[in-house]
């Protein structure tokens, strides 16, 4: 179960990436995801085709085919960020990458925008999932349903 905490002090607060509704990791169509097999943490349905950065931070990794970013907030919490199901397939295509590998990032940069209509049309899965591959479900408050990009996603609290 994913839970909300109560202590500000040790609390690191991430921002949505983009615009849309949240769920729950579990209830997404990738496995690798659903299952938990690269972290914790939840996915977004997008309203639209734009991905900005959750926190401040640094770009760890962007993937050649422009579907998936590693980041490292300023704090240390390392986000994996990953859009669609299959995207991988696409080598690129759809997705028009605005950031590069050790890029300084804040919170609200645009990181990737994304042809939503086209991929809708293509029946591709355009869910963002976005983990975190060191912390446990316990450690992650995610903040469930409708959710406009910059607004508080999710809390963690190093146990």
């Amino acid at each position: 179960m994913i839970n909300f905490f109560k202590s500000k002090n040790q609390a690191e607060i991430i921002a949505s990436p983009a615009y849309g509704s949240v769920y729950k990791l579990q209830e997404g169509k990738d496995p690798v995801f659903s299952e938990g097999l690269m972290g914790q943490g939840c996915f977004i349905v997008p309203d639209t085709g734009a991905l900005y950065a959750p926190c401040n931070g640094k770009i760890l990794s962007v993937f050649p085919t422009k579907h998936a970013y590693v980041l490292v907030s300023n704090s240390g919490v390392e986000i994996i960020i990953h859009i669609g199901v299959d995207t991988v397939n696409l080598n690129g295509e759809l997705f028009d990458c605005h950031v590069k590998k050790d890029q300084k990032i804040k919170k609200g940069d645009l990181l990737v925008t994304f042809d939503l209509s086209e991929m809708l049309h293509r029946k591709i899965v355009p869910d963002i999932f976005i983990v975190f591959p060191k912390y446990t479900e316990k450690e992650i408050g995610v903040i469930f349903g409708k959710i406009r990009a910059g607004d508080k996603l999710i809390e963690i609290v190093k146990q």
